[in-house]
Formats: C-alpha cells, structure tokens, sequence
C-alpha cells in the first residue's frame, strides 16, 4: 500500500504539482480522518459517559496526542517520494 500511494504521488509530481501541493493534500487527508475519528469518539463519550471513566481534559489530552503522534509518523513517509524524481518514483513502485 505504500509503494502504491508513492505511485499516486509520483503522477501527482509528474502532472505538475509542486510537492507542497502533494504535501498538503495528503495533510488534508490525514487530518480528516483524524478529525473523524475524534469526532466518533467525542459522540462515544457524550453517549456513554457511565461506561467510559475519565475526564475531558483526558479527552482532549489523548485527542492531541493522537493528532501529533499520526502525524510525525506519516511526515517521513510522505516526504521521502517528494524529495525524489517523478520517474523514479513511478518506477519503483510498479
């Protein structure tokens, strides 16, 4: 799956958008699903208060947390096709 998002970003590349185009689509992406899933677990919590102990300054903490931690870990991945040629992208991960 990660030789194939590098495809999509090689032909994004190739196409003509810059790297930070790249990039911010792809920090776009990351944060809405990020935001969706905070999202579900704050109508988790607003449901079920009783089965779910902790406060929500917790919430938050862990909410932050889960933002910073996706995305330092997602940075070098999408950042290690951007430095490199279209082409050679593309071809390695055909």
């Amino acid at each position: 799956m990660v030789l194939r998002r590098w495809r999509d970003i090689g032909v994004l590349h190739a196409i003509g958008f810059s790297p930070r185009q790249i990039l911010y689509c792809y920090i776009l992406e990351l944060s809405l699903v990020l935001i969706a899933g905070i999202a579900l677990a704050a109508i988790l919590v607003a449901v079920a208060p009783g089965a779910l102990t902790g406060s929500l300054a917790s919430f938050a903490w862990a909410a932050a947390l889960a933002i910073v931690v996706a995305g330092s870990a997602a940075l070098p991945f999408l950042l290690w096709p951007l430095m490199r040629a279209p082409a050679d992208v593309i071809r390695e991960s055909t």
